[in-house]
């Protein structure tokens, strides 16, 4: 039960079952890493693995523009990470991110994944349920993922109705105003979710959800109680003691438990934490590593003969559980006390990786550290309640766009020693200073070629008391976007024919990887172009032949690929008129229907 050793990767996670196809998918996360959310639409396209070395950008772009327009992912607004490097292709994930806040004024917390896949051979769709203690990003910390699988049934399942409350409310909880499509999908997802019946693990026998949000939440009363949470507070302890006979067991952080005035051991009889030199499975010592710890979120319970397992994003916390504050989600799962709280701290479980917790007395705080800290969150909620927009105004001399932050510049910036910000498809060398035009209504973040104007605006607040900085970014509304944005990143993306033709491909391809043999094969001509005797024809004619006479919608794509391209001057350079003869026969029999 809960062994750390059966590890999956959070793709893992995504991959289609063996027939079947993605299709829909809706996530929520707290904090999210740009980069690890582009590695979902192409892991999930299954287009990125080419022999001979990583993913380019004309495999990414392929598969961004098969999948994209499906994924829709809420996180918490002002947690979405800056990324390393620079990338033009996180331009593109724009549509994909809605920023939400929760009502009761406390974070946007839950951590789930809901996804919906097509039979390749015409049948019913499976849908795919994940409840997850883990963030949408690259940390390597101790996690925990449930995952369900069903299909659908013909009437509502009376334990799905949290989940449909739950999903169809999603756009209601955003910042900004939500696309109409996004709208939609969240309705009829959750209508067909609702009608799911899911397939449970060995040993359960009954499943809920539940929803936190606005209101206190404990787990059903019980004979034993085991609790592993990396965040604590005393009243949140306190009250899910009082759940229960026996406080069997808490697994904390250490450095959360040294913060705490209470004994524990009046609450609880075993107070655990992760052993610091638990290694990873190749010998890697990772307690050094910056995400390295526990951030697994369970409550375990025991009554009579029947355990309880309760998984998600909530933390014992006053915030999560007794505050109403947050938004979270749990799943519970019952069944027979064969996976109890024995098991879970025992061999079979974590048992080999938890030590007891001895503590040194009440850790130090360093006042300069948790002013500086209070004082970049402060500006970090006013940033993202100023409401900016971007603003782009084109240099006809230079052909770069310029790109201006407007909105509510009365910010206190009180204790800030430096903010500054620039957009994430560049490097941060790129960034202004705000504090000398904030007064003045509209912050001037440069210019910037087509490719790189985005909304995703990346800050640096660095507070006066210690130094420190934080790190993040909003996905602001766009103004007037340039014409041929998109055009140009095709183009920058891929550079040549031979990309062109690989590009292609990748949109024809199935999503279950059956193109692989194709797209090798593709530019062998020299310098990428199409060969003399016409062989590079061969796979995409088959491809396009196929997509034709089994999906013509999926032909789309490759007319808003060549419009695209088109409406560059130099077209030519990527086109080539062989290409554009045989394109023209199915654009005709496209517009016969």
């Amino acid at each position: 039960m809960l062994h750390p050793s059966d590890r999956n990767l959070y793709t893992d996670a995504l991959t289609p079952p063996r027939g079947y196809v993605f299709d829909q998918a809706i996530g929520t996360t707290y904090t999210l890493d740009p980069t690890t959310l582009l590695t979902i639409p192409v892991y999930l396209g299954l287009t990125m693995r080419r022999k001979g070395g990583e993913a380019d950008p004309v495999d990414l772009l392929g598969a961004l523009h098969r999948v994209a327009d499906r994924i829709t992912v809420y996180a918490q607004y002002g947690r979405i990470q800056v990324p390393d490097g620079e990338q033009i292709l996180f331009s593109l994930l724009e549509p994909m991110i809605v920023e939400a806040a929760s009502p009761g004024g406390g974070a946007f917390h839950p951590k789930v994944w809901v996804l919906r896949f097509k039979d390749s051979e015409g049948g019913g769709p499976i849908f795919r349920l994940l409840v997850l203690s883990r963030n949408l990003t690259a940390d390597r910390s101790w996690d925990l993922c449930l995952q369900l699988e069903g299909q659908l049934t013909k009437k509502a399942q009376a334990a799905n109705q949290p989940l449909y409350e739950f999903v169809r409310s999603l756009p209601s909880l955003a910042i900004n105003t939500v696309a109409a499509r996004k709208r939609k999908q969240a309705k009829e997802f959750s209508a067909e979710i609702a009608c799911v019946k899911w397939e449970l693990p060995e040993g359960f026998d009954e499943v809920r959800f539940h929803v936190i949000q606005g209101k206190s939440w404990l787990p059903m009363k019980s004979d034993r109680l085991a609790v592993v949470s990396p965040f604590v507070t005393i009243p949140a302890l306190k009250a899910l003691a009082g759940t229960t006979k026996k406080a069997e067991a808490l697994v904390s952080r250490p450095e959360e438990l040294d913060g705490l005035e209470r004994d524990l051991g009046e609450m609880f009889e075993r107070v655990e934490i992760l052993n610091d030199a638990v290694e990873s499975d190749d010998g890697e010592d990772m307690s050094g590593h910056d995400m390295y710890g526990l951030h697994a979120k369970a409550i375990v319970t025991e009554k009579g003969d029947k355990v309880r397992v309760y998984v998600g994003s909530a933390n014992a916390t006053t915030s999560a559980l007794v505050g109403g504050h947050n938004v979270e989600f749990f799943a519970e799962l019952a069944g027979s006390r064969t996976g109890g709280i024995d098991a879970l701290l025992g061999e079979d479980g974590i048992g080999e990786y938890i030590v007891p917790w001895t503590s040194d007395g009440k850790s130090e705080v360093d006042p300069k550290k948790e002013e500086g800290e209070k004082i970049r969150d402060r500006v970090r909620e006013a940033l993202t309640a100023a409401k900016f927009r971007v603003g782009c105004v084109e240099d006809t001399r230079s052909g770069k766009w310029q790109l201006n932050l407007s909105g509510n510049t009365a910010i206190d910036l009180q204790g800030v020693k430096a903010l500054r910000a620039w957009p994430i498809t560049v490097r941060d060398t790129h960034a202004v200073n705000m504090l000398g035009s904030m007064s003045r209504g509209i912050v001037n973040l440069g210019a910037y070629s087509l490719q790189s104007v985005t909304g995703l605006i990346a800050f640096e607040v660095v507070s006066d008391p210690d130094g420190m900085e934080t790190r993040f970014t909003l996905n602001l509304p766009l103004d007037d976007p340039p014409e041929g944005r998109h055009a140009a990143i095709l183009r920058a993306a891929l550079k040549n024919r031979e990309g062109f033709l690989r590009y292609l491909l990748l949109l024809l391809g199935e999503f279950d990887g059956g193109l692989g043999q194709n797209i090798d094969g593709i530019g062998s001509g020299a310098g990428g172009q199409w060969s003399d005797k016409g062989e590079d024809v061969l796979p995409l004619l088959e491809e396009m032949t196929r997509a034709f006479s089994r999906d013509p919608t999926r032909l789309h794509e490759i007319r808003g690929a060549v419009e695209r391209l088109e409406s560059e001057t130099d077209s030519d350079n990527f086109i080539p008129e062989e290409f554009r003869a045989l394109w023209a026969t199915f654009d005709k029999a496209l517009g016969r229907g």
